[in-house]
């Protein structure tokens, strides 16, 4: 009898632990979802627009292959301003 009751008692404290962890875990699901709602958002927005990229990267390419010289040359100036640039900061 005395078993049974302390078997009891162990069991009310578990289920009591728990439900504390439940309560624990809902809590924390709701912070993590207010935090990370704009992420979220900004995840919705980036993969809505593949469709976009994928059209893009097409045209691109059709401009690479007719005007492969301008590309080349456009580059190459690219290139130069990024080097131009890091000349001036190594300055200052």
């Amino acid at each position: 009898m005395k078993q049974n009751h302390e078997l009891d008692q162990k069991i009310k404290s578990m289920l009591s632990k728990i439900e504390q962890q439940r309560l624990g875990l809902i809590n924390d699901f709701e912070t993590y979802s207010k935090i990370m709602a704009p992420y979220d958002r900004g995840w919705i927005k980036i993969t809505s627009t593949n469709k976009y990229f994928i059209l893009a990267s097409g045209v691109l390419a059709f401009y690479v292959i007719r005007h492969p010289v301008r590309v080349f040359m456009g580059s190459r100036r690219i290139l130069q301003a990024w080097s131009f640039m890091r000349l001036i900061r190594s300055f200052f």
